[in-house]
């Protein structure tokens, strides 16, 4: 009994992914914690690709949204991402970044980007 107790106070603690969530609030948290160590206008610009900025994650949110997805978020949103191209992601390696990560994006993570993208990648 204690047991489901734990699972079901834990399993409720994760704030629910926004309807439409911010750069600010909601995905520059998630970049700074997996992504600007190799992705930053300040020094290091791997790929050409900055993320610690709105207007550069902005303009690479599609490629940044299809690297960082596992297969069953992607599916959900790969239409999203670009409408008409429902194979836009197939040129870029799924879940590959952040490469050699010890702590990979969280599901919820993946979806508060996905969401990010998809409904018009707010500031």
């Amino acid at each position: 009994m204690r047991a489901v107790f734990a699972v079901l106070l834990l399993g409720g603690c994760e704030k629910p992914v926004p309807l439409e969530p911010s750069f600010e609030v909601d995905v520059a948290p998630i970049l700074e914690r997996h992504c600007t160590r190799c992705h930053t206008s300040l020094g290091r610009l791997d790929g050409g690709v900055e993320l610690d900025t709105y207007a550069g994650a902005r303009s690479t949110r599609v490629s940044s949204v299809c690297t960082s997805l596992d297969g069953a978020v992607l599916v959900g949103v790969e239409a999203d991402l670009r409408p008409g191209d429902p194979t836009v992601c197939g040129a870029f390696a799924t879940a590959s970044m952040p490469p050699g990560a010890v702590e990979h994006l969280t599901v919820r993570d993946q979806e508060v980007l996905a969401r990010w993208a998809t409904t018009g990648a707010l500031p």
